[in-house]
Parts: C-alpha cells; sequence; structure tokens
C-alpha cells in the first residue's frame, strides 16, 4: 500500500499488513467482492470493481479497484491492484440524482406546460401537462425534436 492508500484508510503500512483485507470491506458488499475477486483470480485476466470499504475512523468509502492475479508456476498466487477513492464521485452523482428528482417532480406539478428545447431546438424535457379532460402528455412523446400526442 501507499501513502495515499494510507491516509485514505488511516492504517499505517505496517498495520495493514496485520489486517485481514477481507476485513476491511464492507460486510454487505462482501459477499460480491469475494465473487467478482475469484472470478478474476479464474479468468486470469484484469477485473473492475467498485468496493465499499470501511476506513480505521469507521467511515464508509467506495473504492474503484482494478486488478489483476500474480501468478506463480502458472497458476494465482496473489492478487496486484490499483484502488481509487471514488467516494466524493459517487456521493455527488447521488445528489444530482436526488436534485433531478425533485426538478421532476416540481415541473410535474405545475399545471402549466413546461419544456426545455436543446440548441438544435429538440425538445429534452417536458412536464407531465392535465388539462381538464385530457390524458397526460409525458415528454417521453417527443420523437426526432417534433411534439407527439397520443390519445
Amino acid at each position: 500500500m501507499n501513502k495515499a492508500g494510507e491516509k485514505i484508510l488511516g492504517y499505517s503500512l505496517e498495520e495493514i499488513l496485520q489486517i485481514n483485507l477481507w476485513d476491511l470491506i464492507a460486510p454487505d458488499c462482501l459477499a460480491r467482492a469475494q465473487s467478482e475477486i475469484q472470478e478474476g483470480i479464474e479468468d486470469q485476466g484484469f477485473a473492475h470493481q467498485e468496493i465499499d470499504l470501511i476506513a480505521r475512523a469507521g467511515e464508509r468509502l467506495t473504492v474503484e479497484v482494478d486488478f489483476r492475479p500474480v501468478l506463480k508456476n502458472g497458476k494465482p498466487a496473489a492478487c496486484q491492484g490499483i484502488a481509487r477513492d471514488i467516494t466524493g464521485r459517487k456521493q455527488a452523482e447521488k445528489r444530482i440524482k436526488t436534485q433531478d428528482h425533485f426538478i421532476r417532480s416540481v415541473i410535474d406539478l405545475d399545471p402549466n406546460l413546461i419544456y426545455v428545447k436543446d440548441q438544435e431546438g429538440r425538445y429534452v424535457l417536458a412536464n407531465r401537462l392535465q388539462p381538464d379532460g385530457l390524458p397526460p402528455v409525458v415528454g417521453e412523446l417527443f420523437l426526432g425534436g417534433e411534439f407527439i400526442a397520443s390519445g
């Protein structure tokens, strides 16, 4: 492990060497992580996955791991890999998804037609509009930039 790994996880190299790395994986991710790592070892190729780890202070971190088996006499003897902390990216993705859902809810509740066009004039967003007695109009009913109403 390098200095960045020590800083992220909160363990020194000496401490990590005394820890079973499986114990760092969040319990709800352990079975999937073990299965994917085993598949990568058996395939003797590179594997890629996201794993949640529990750092020394107890915080949950999401890391993106690329690894490959190290062969000895033609058989897997160990794994070598790189892990990148993507916790901030995953948190930002979650915030954006929540914000998108909120915005969608707000515009869908507005009784007026709300729509957005891109620079080429194509509809990219529209609210559900349900005037009295008419079926809902859904933003997905746009085709090739033209509004298609269905009844």
